[in-house]
């Protein structure tokens, strides 16, 4: 008997410690300031009529409300708020882009105007819907959608499409983090800041003036052409082929790296960094087809190393 009493106080015991790691887990998991608030689910959004009405209290103050048909479900988990929605084309934009009538894309415009900006993470995003940032609230915004007939950033939402009235499923996530890596807070210089750089032209692939981890093609069976050199504003490489290979050579490059978008004066640009703060700027110059059916094209990498124009937060 007083060994079962002494298996079952142990029982006890590991059940109690397990439960103190699991909330202490969760409080560690929350940034410094905010509270675990209660779960909720879609029943407690309901009016007296059954229908799900938009959250607003759980989101940040004057937080954008994407176009919707229909709230068809909310939850919010550990501080995780999960909303998904029923969408519609919005016919009443006017553009040759079908992707421009998405109603993520005005959602996504309405973020930006607040102060949200649109990043992918270091190491790609296959599932990528669109990740938005904000350093002021330290919110971030998940958008994923998923569309009749495409797989199209949302391939997790597939099996409500049958319960959509409209053929088009959108689904916003919000939650308060730090992002990381810190890099992809850092504040980078325009791509044409002088960065006191020697000008010279490589015939071979030039690693002692890129990024240590950046990888070479060369040995990598990828059939493009090269043109490298440096200029006072970065090493440039200017690469010609298929356009297969160039996206072979794209992926080489920029697995290390995520993105940001910035606004240089009235110009708009992606910029791409790794952990350390090294960053790229990458431009298509050209595309042709072949008489052969193949379509070939030239791009372009500005590759800068971390220097005394990158800001940090601190700073």
């Amino acid at each position: 008997m007083l060994v079962a009493k002494k298996i079952l106080y142990a029982l006890l015991v590991a059940a109690m410690l397990c439960l103190s790691m699991i909330s202490c887990s969760e409080v560690e998991d929350l940034i410094e300031g905010e509270e675990l608030l209660p779960n909720l689910t879609t029943d407690d959004f309901r009016d007296e009529n059954g229908v799900i009405r938009w959250p607003a209290e759980m989101l940040p103050e004057g937080f954008p409300v994407p176009k919707y048909v229909e709230v068809y479900s909310v939850n919010r988990e550990h501080n995780v708020v999960t909303i998904t929605v029923f969408s519609e084309f919005d016919n009443h934009v006017n553009a040759n882009n079908w992707k421009d009538k998405m109603p993520h894309m005005s959602f996504s415009t309405d973020l930006a105007s607040l102060g949200y900006f649109h990043y992918y993470l270091i190491g790609n995003n296959p599932d990528f819907g669109g990740y938005f940032y904000n350093k002021a609230n330290k919110t971030r915004v998940i958008i994923y959608q998923s569309i009749t007939g495409q797989n199209y950033y949302g391939e997790h939402l597939a099996t409500l499409m049958e319960k959509s009235p409209t053929g088009f499923v959108m689904q916003v996530i919000v939650d308060k983090t730090i992002l990381q890596p810190e890099s992809l807070l850092w504040d980078y210089p325009s791509e044409d800041t002088d960065l006191g750089l020697e000008a010279m032209k490589f015939d071979e692939w030039p690693s002692e003036y890129l990024p240590e981890d950046l990888p070479s093609p060369v040995g990598q069976g990828i059939d493009v052409k090269l043109k490298m050199e440096q200029k006072k504003n970065g090493v440039f490489i200017t690469a010609s082929g298929e356009v297969g290979e160039l996206d072979r050579l794209q992926q080489l490059i920029m697995n290390g790296y995520g993105m940001t978008e910035y606004y240089y004066g009235d110009k708009y640009h992606p910029v791409y960094m790794d952990k350390n703060g090294n960053y790229i700027f990458f431009e298509g110059l050209s595309t042709s087809l072949e008489g052969d059916g193949t379509i070939k094209a030239v791009v372009r990498y500005q590759i800068c190393k971390f220097n005394e124009f990158v800001k940090k937060g601190d700073e």
